[in-house]
């Protein structure tokens, strides 16, 4: 597991709170840990809340003094390597938060024609929020660990709904729309987090250009195709 260590700066209070940087991390353990049991009794609001608070508090950890732009290029893989886990853990629980939000709102009674929770449109406002924010992460904040767990997840999207399977997700409810939204997310994610790689390392911005779009034409031809189950099975494990 990764944690930030003294060499990074991460000691400032929160402006908010003024909870310090080691407070707000005890309280996302804290509230992961009451999540856990109260999701399983099925106490969906509650848990709703619990994880509102869990996402705060992880959101709360990146702040401006962390994610700075202009780090030389020494300091983002380091940066990289120290917020690893969080980064990772932030990404993945802004996701599973929209999932839970669904859930509770689908149950109060907001469902589609097919008893689906949520909307197609609903859930695309979310895929191009949480592909927006990940190329932003990825590009310009240089936090690799947080583009790449949302373009995991963005495909994991794009195989549910491109991937029949009864037991996962009803057959007649399967969007294209969707599945080609997550694609293209997870496609731009690529793209963002190889030009961060590249400017991180000390490279010119017209080198991180062509190798992302190197990159990103050759991923965007495979996850367009859906002749290739083999590739898509390959990528969701």
């Amino acid at each position: 597991v990764t944690v930030p260590d003294g060499t990074l700066p991460c000691d400032s209070a929160c402006e908010m709170t003024g909870l310090s940087f080691q407070d707000r991390l005890a309280i996302a353990f804290l509230a992961n840990a009451v999540w856990l049991p109260v999701f399983s009794a099925e106490k969906f609001w509650a848990a709703l809340v619990v994880m509102a608070v869990y996402l705060a508090a992880l959101l709360s950890l990146f702040s401006e003094d962390v994610l700075q732009v202009d780090m030389s290029g020494a300091q983002h893989f380091a940066f990289a390597a120290g917020f690893t886990g969080l980064s990772i853990n932030a990404s993945w629980i802004l996701v599973a938060f929209m999932v839970n939000l669904f859930l509770c709102l689908g149950r109060a009674g907001w469902q589609d024609e097919f008893q689906v929770f949520g909307t197609v449109p609903a859930a695309a406002v979310v895929l191009v929020l949480v592909a927006a924010l990940a190329c932003w992460m990825g590009a310009a904040a240089r936090n690799f660990a947080w583009s790449i767990a949302a373009a995991w997840a963005l495909m994991g999207i794009y195989r549910m709904q491109t991937v029949p399977d009864t037991v996962r997700f009803p057959i007649h409810a399967l969007s294209s729309r969707l599945g080609s939204i997550a694609s293209w997310g997870a496609s731009a994610v690529g793209v963002a987090t190889v030009f961060g790689i590249v400017k991180a390392a000390g490279g010119s911005t017209m080198a991180a250009l062509a190798t992302a779009s190197a990159g990103a034409a050759t991923l965007a031809v495979r996850l367009r195709s859906k002749r290739n189950p083999r590739f898509i099975r390959s990528t969701s494990r």
